[in-house]
């Protein structure tokens, strides 16, 4: 499994600068090599120090996921986890990517 990730600071004036009240929307793409399936696979990535998670920013293949621990493969976790948990389940090798966005804003 390889992941790329990627960042797009957006900040109020709608330029690039990361200060305080900026956006960063986070893009994963997660691709499954080779062949064979990988079993219950989980993304999991840490919010960076000093940023408040987008509340309903959670996408997964462009279809939007719920922030709590549901039916749906999204979990951003409570106030302490800090992190967002995307599950994939099996994924197959040689499969299209999966892509996973979020987005934070510094604090």
């Amino acid at each position: 499994v390889s992941i790329a990730k990627s960042a797009v600071v957006t900040d109020l004036g709608g330029g690039s600068t990361p200060a305080p009240g900026s956006t960063i929307t986070y893009t994963l793409v997660v691709t499954a090599n080779g062949t064979g399936t990988l079993a219950n696979v989980a993304i999991t990535d840490a919010l960076p120090a000093f940023t408040t998670y987008v509340a309903g920013s959670l996408l997964l293949n462009a279809v939007s996921l719920t922030d709590v621990a549901d039916a749906d493969a999204g979990d951003v976790g409570d106030t302490t986890a800090n992190q967002v948990t995307v599950a994939l389940g099996n994924v197959a090798g040689g499969s299209l990517p999966h892509t996973i966005t979020f987005e934070v804003t510094i604090d």
